[in-house]
């Protein structure tokens, strides 16, 4: 056994307790077990993130308040078709291509009084706008003479490890 003048600095720095008590698993792994200490810091953290995101949403929806005139309902009348909604937000996705973006603008703007029936079908154009990305990106591939992903991984599936 090794005592405390036997010890490196570097041994020293592992065997010393932190707040987290992280155990080295593997190369690039770690396992947290949280003291009682730690899991009040990070629920207090998940509790203030929360606190902002809700704040921040409602900045937001003031901002778009603001800048429709308080008329959002009426500046988007023309999406009351919910198929003109879904067009509308696959559009707005492919234009910027982030449904998460689109999705956040979507969110102010029912936060600047947009009404819930119109950005349903706007955010569900948004997540089919993602795919339009992936196809386009596709479409483009199609004359090209490369292996496809399943001839390069079929090899590595159908080997036996023996």
């Amino acid at each position: 056994m090794t005592t405390p003048r036997d010890t490196t600095p570097e041994q020293a720095a592992q065997m010393a307790p932190n707040q987290f008590d992280l155990a080295q698993i593997d190369e690039g792994h770690v396992e947290v077990d949280l003291t009682p200490a730690g899991k009040v810091v990070r629920w207090v953290g998940v509790a203030t993130m929360f606190f902002f995101l809700i704040t921040f949403i409602e900045i937001i929806g003031d901002g778009f308040k603001g800048a429709t005139g308080g008329q959002a309902e009426q500046l988007f009348a023309f999406a009351e078709n919910p198929f003109v909604g879904l067009i509308i937000g696959i559009l707005a996705t492919t234009l910027i291509q982030s449904s998460s973006t689109t999705t956040s603008i979507i969110v102010g703007l029912v936060a600047g009084g947009l009404p819930v029936s119109i950005a349903v079908p706007m955010v569900m154009g948004a997540n089919i706008g993602t795919t339009v990305t992936n196809t386009l990106a596709s479409l483009g591939t199609v004359g090209q003479k490369s292996p496809s992903v399943v001839r390069l991984l079929l090899p590595r599936f159908t080997t036996s490890s023996t």
